[in-house]
This record gives C-alpha cells, structure tokens and sequence, in this order.
C-alpha cells in the first residue's frame, strides 16, 4: 500500500511531465507504430497444419484451383471464386429455373473482366460432366467456379460478392446463397474483426475512463488516454 502512496504522489507532484511524457509516446506511436499495418500488408499467413482451417483451405485448393493457362505475354496461373447454391432441406434439390438463371447472370457479368478464363456450372457444361457440380442424394447443393487469373481473381470476386448479395437473395428462407473463396474469406474476416473491435471500443472505453477517473481524481490526467487516441487515430491516414 505504501508503494501505491508514493506513486500517486509522484504522479501529482510530476503531473505536467506525465502529461508531456504520454503526449510524446502518442505522437511516435502514430508515427511510426501504425507502420505496422503497412509493413504487414500483403503477409502470407497459414494456419496450423491440421487445423481446421488448413483443412478447408487445402480441400478448396484441390477442387478448385486449376493450374495455369498460356497466354501471348507467357503463363498465368489460375484461380477461382465459387458461388455455391445449398438446400438446408436436403431432400430438396437447388436445380430449376432460379439456378439456371442465377448461372446465367453470372456469366454475362464475369465474361468482360480483366483475367476472366470461363464459367462452369450444372447448367453450362455438357451433360457428362454436370454431375461434378452437384453434391447431396437429391442434388441440394450446387457450385458455379469463376476462372480467372490469380493476378485478377481478387478484384473479381470483391466486385462480384456485393453484387450477388444485392440481385440475387435466397428464393427461399431454407436456401443458402454465396461466394466462397481465398479472397472472399479473407475480405469477410476483416470486416468482421472492424465490426468487432468497434463494439468492443464502444463498450470498454467509457468503462475505462470511469475507473480511471475513479483512480486519478483528475480531469487532466484523465484526458490523457482520450487525446492519445485521437493523435493516434490522426497520424494513421499518414503513415
């Protein structure tokens, strides 16, 4: 207890150099800490072998990545994003008219895109290989694979994903309708921790600052934290 008495009694008697201290900490963190977002972009992370997500990964590689194609400036390799169709109900099939148009659509949209390769789905291959393309006893599921060179994939897939959400809900509340993919995974992911940490900044910081006040009993003290989050936040579209 002893120890805690000294302390907030440096604390008030240095008062002014604290402040002047943790204005300069927010300062050299806007410039130069929230480098990390730049110095990080574009990493390559991979999930533990065994994982779940590793797993996943490696069974949508398997179906759905293609190989490379040879073009007049030399090969590209190839990627895809999936729209896939699925029945809850699985005794329900997802083929009909809904389906055949959905595919349709997507077609005339993707075929003008920069790197676009081809469409495949139930409804545009022949008849020997629309089995490929279908999954469940009583055809509940179906996919349609985008080809597009990988250099060009993720530009296609985030234009196509809203797309897709605005022209074409589920025809039915037990039907589920999507995109699936690398790039799509990876852009839900990051709106998904957004939406998270806001909520969660939203909740904590006024408890934050209430007990922080409860502690400090100052008001200049206590605008330190709220002032090194807003420099923070200032200096990051600079960095």
């Amino acid at each position: 207890m002893a120890c805690c008495d000294a302390y907030f009694r440096f604390i008030k008697r240095f008062r002014y150099f604290v402040l002047l201290f943790w204005l300069a900490i927010a300062i050299c963190s806007g410039i130069f800490g929230l480098n990390i977002f730049s110095v990080t972009k574009g990493m390559q992370l991979n999930p533990p072998p065994g994982s779940p997500t590793d797993l996943a990964r490696r069974a949508y590689h398997e179906q759905f990545e293609v190989g490379t194609v040879t073009t007049l400036t030399g090969a590209s390799k190839l990627s895809s994003v999936v729209a896939f169709i699925h029945n809850r109900k699985d005794d329900n099939s997802v083929l009909g008219v809904w389906t055949q148009n959905f595919t349709t659509w997507i077609e005339s949209k993707v075929k003008g895109r920069p790197g676009f390769v081809s469409v495949n789905g139930y409804y545009n291959s022949p008849k020997e290989l629309q089995p490929q393309f279908v999954a469940g006893s009583h055809d509940s599921a179906t996919v349609i694979v985008v080809t597009c060179t990988a250099a060009t994939i993720r530009g296609t897939a985030l234009w196509l994903q809203p797309l897709v959400v605005a022209e074409w809900p589920a025809p039915s509340p037990d039907w589920v309708v999507g995109l699936v993919g690398q790039d799509i995974f990876s852009y839900e992911a990051k709106g998904m921790a957004i939406r998270d940490f806001s909520s969660m900044d939203t909740t904590v910081l006024p408890l934050a600052l209430a007990v922080l006040f409860l502690v400090l009993r100052s008001i200049r003290l206590l605008l330190v934290a709220p002032v090194t989050a807003f420099l923070s936040g200032y200096y990051t579209p600079l960095t």
